[in-house]
């Protein structure tokens, strides 16, 4: 990059939270939604959490309610551990046990300070193009690991205990307008799987009565 510049700091919010929400509390903000990476907190997607990373979300959490701020905690905003794509990504099922453990891990961290969550970013984004069309990570064409992704977050409004317990609900952002406005051609295999994901992440909304949509 030009100047020999990276990513690597990028905003900073990790050491610059307090003036972040000194200008939330200026601006007159009564929310603030953020995102738990959940790589930082569970490097390999499982196992004990790392307290370094847990530590700086309760900083931030405590911060936000200090001003009076509300905290929106979503759980996974599409940034899947390494290990657990390397062992097949969303449309391996096993996946979505780790995801259940991980979330119950952050809630018992922070359900104190925090009583909105929001579970998946847009689910639909990460099954059909990250393994639908590809245009989004991890980058996979196939149709029907778009479709077992999709079946994935079905599961993840499913009977699972440790979510259950740690008494989080899924959300869901559900594209409508996307069916007739995408920028790129269609198989009828792919139109089908496209459509399937949709349709199951629609039956997942009904089901778990999602926070926010």
């Amino acid at each position: 990059m030009r100047g020999g510049d990276t990513g690597d700091v990028a905003c900073d919010q990790y050491h610059r939270y307090r003036e972040d929400v000194a200008l939330m509390d200026e601006l007159g903000m009564g929310a603030y939604r953020f995102s738990i990476a959940w790589p930082r907190v569970q490097p390999d997607g499982r196992g004990r959490g790392n307290a370094r990373g847990l530590d700086h979300y309760r900083r931030l959490v405590e911060e936000l309610n200090g001003h009076g701020i509300v905290a929106v905690v979503t759980l996974y905003h599409w940034d899947l551990p390494q290990a657990l794509e390397d062992a097949g990504g969303w449309p391996n099922r096993d996946t979505a046990e780790r995801f259940a453990e991980y979330a119950a891990l952050v809630h018992r961290a922070l359900s104190d300070g925090v009583a909105h969550w929001i579970t998946v970013n847009e689910p639909w984004v990460a099954a059909w193009l990250g393994y639908g069309t590809g245009v989004h990570a991890p980058g996979r064409t196939d149709d029907g690991l778009a479709l077992a992704a999709g079946l994935i977050w079905l599961a993840l409004s499913d009977r699972r205990p440790a979510w259950r317990a740690a008494g989080i609900g899924l959300a869901l952002v559900v594209p409508v307008a996307g069916f007739t406005a995408l920028p790129f051609e269609f198989s009828l295999g792919a139109a089908f799987a496209h459509a399937a994901v949709a349709a199951l992440l629609v039956l997942a909304a009904a089901w778990a009565r999602p926070q926010f949509a």
